[in-house]
């Protein structure tokens, strides 16, 4: 059957039903209104690219550079240096001399890794015209910065703070300057600076500037003569005062501050070192050395001490205790997990710091200068954290755990009672960060003691500390706020750490007495 042809008025054709299809269609070609006005602002952005190009072009070409950088801070410290007439305003006579004295007080305390003797004579030494200067402007700056703290000149320290900025500036763009071992000196002791000022992140910021410094010079893979014929890894090794090799101790000493530097501070800093797998890999061979024979040969050679503990055999035992926090502090960050491997992990770390511990105890070292005292102090402090570290968070109150927790906290209160901290001075500002940690600890035991009848007390406490009671804990407080309150005025870090301490215990006698 033939179909039918399709109406002009039917809705299915190819025109609608109210007009004709004839002058409703376009032209081949032809667009519509609203097409025709999207070609124009296409074609408008196309020609606005094209001539962003054209220009971009001819400047890289020969013209000024298409992009300025600028520092926006230079408004601010133009008008701050013009306020205070920083720029016009010489140092007083004899200042240098006041300010290289007072920084060579407190110098291996800050990180100071050079000979001191053999640095004396380098800064002295004149050079001859058109050569370097034997010594780095930017590290006799940050020389400056640091003496200055310490020299009990209010005039002096703020001269040297408004110098902060350029020199800051500088530092971030010495990583041409021929002389590296002094840019990274002045790296280490610009973290120590902001640490001890309790700028923590410019502290962190300018540690990771010293280990990627220390990277890029391949500190860690430095030998002397000797390690190299005897093949002696890194971490097993110290500098020599004997081995001849001036340059290559001072590259070793460098290393071992940075590391030590950056474990120690390892358990606030926000983001995991960069150091290679050949450095991270024998942190066990380290502390593995001083067990069985090794714990005894360093037994021997402390006995032996007449006089000065050796300046190489301080750094390992610093570098050692660093180590041993730095690892307590990561397995207690991993010790919510059931892991067997877990925790036989933790028993061989606690061995390993209960031996060390042994070691050191045999010595007395009250009687040695106050830089050894500083350094010794710093060694003590960080075993009986690392002990807190790895654990407070399995302890229960008075089990056997909790109790060798608490005695390492004494144990860090009896090593600060044996000293006069007003000879010392000043102290490594992360002792702030430590004592906090210590005063944690004795506060939650005094509130445990004042929350618990003394008839309930668990056979473990009666027996193993029968001396323990809240006038043992309130005397520990005491003498660690003391301490702290003599080096408060002169390091704010502690300063700070010393406020929450005392906030923390008022407010636990606070609840106390409402209870």
């Amino acid at each position: 059957m033939p179909a039918s042809p399709i109406s002009p008025t039917s809705p299915s054709g190819p025109t609608s039903p109210t007009g004709s299809s004839r002058s409703n269609q376009l032209g081949r070609g032809k667009a519509c209104l609203r097409c025709r006005r999207r070609k124009m602002v296409g074609a408008y952005l196309l020609e606005e690219s094209v001539s962003d190009l054209e220009s971009r072009i001819c400047a890289l070409q020969g013209g000024p550079t298409p992009i300025l950088l600028y520092n926006p801070h230079d408004v601010y410290e133009a008008r701050h240096r013009d306020s205070v007439g920083h720029n016009t305003t010489p140092e007083p006579v004899g200042s240098s001399q006041l300010i290289l004295q007072s920084f060579l007080n407190v110098g291996p305390m800050f990180g100071f890794f050079f000979d001191i003797p053999r640095f004396v004579k380098r800064l002295r030494r004149t050079t001859a015209q058109g050569s370097l200067p034997s010594v780095s402007s930017i590290f006799t700056r940050t020389i400056k910065l640091v003496g200055s703290q310490f020299c009990n000149d209010s005039e002096l320290q703020e001269d040297t703070l408004h110098r902060l900025p350029s020199l800051l500036r500088d530092v971030a763009t010495s990583l041409d300057d021929p002389r590296k071992m002094d840019v990274l000196q002045a790296e280490v002791l610009l973290a120590y600076y902001f640490l001890h000022t309790n700028r923590r992140t410019e502290g962190f910021y300018h540690i990771a500037g010293a280990v990627s410094i220390a990277i890029a010079c391949n500190l860690y893979q430095v030998r002397t003569a000797a390690q190299q014929r005897r093949r002696v890894g890194l971490l097993h090794q110290v500098p020599s005062s004997t081995s001849g090799d001036d340059d290559v101790d001072d590259c070793i000493r460098a290393f071992w501050t940075v590391f030590t530097l950056e474990r120690v501070w390892s358990p606030w800093t926000t983001s995991p070192p960069a150091w290679p797998s050949e450095i991270t890999n024998q942190e066990g061979n380290l502390t593995r050395a001083f067990r069985s024979s090794s714990e005894e040969a360093v037994s021997r050679v402390l006995s032996e001490v007449k006089a000065e503990i050796p300046e190489q055999l301080l750094l390992l035992l610093r570098s050692n205790s660093a180590i041993l926090f730095g690892e307590a502090s990561y397995l207690a960050d991993r010790r919510g997990t059931d892991s067997t491997v877990l925790q036989s992990e933790c028993a061989a770390l606690e061995n390993r710091i209960n031996n060390f511990v042994r070691v050191l105890l045999s010595f007395d070292f009250t009687n040695q200068d106050p830089h050894r005292q500083r350094s010794l102090l710093l060694t003590r402090t960080l075993l009986s954290c690392s002990t807190i570290q790895l654990l407070e968070r399995i302890c229960h109150p008075w089990d056997a755990k909790y109790v060798i927790m608490l005695d390492a906290a004494l144990a860090a209160i009896n090593t600060l009672k044996a000293l006069d901290f007003e000879e010392l001075a000043c102290v490594d500002p992360v002792l702030g960060m430590l004592w906090s940690i210590v005063g944690n600890t004795l506060v939650a035991t005094l509130k445990l003691l004042q929350d618990t009848p003394p008839a309930s007390l668990t056979s473990t406490v009666s027996t193993r500390r029968p001396h323990v009671n809240e006038s043992t804990v309130n005397d520990a407080l005491d003498s660690l706020c003391a301490a702290m309150q003599s080096l408060a005025s002169t390091c704010p870090l502690i300063g700070h750490k010393l406020d929450s301490l005392q906030s923390a215990i008022e407010s636990d006698q606070l609840s106390a007495i409402i209870v």
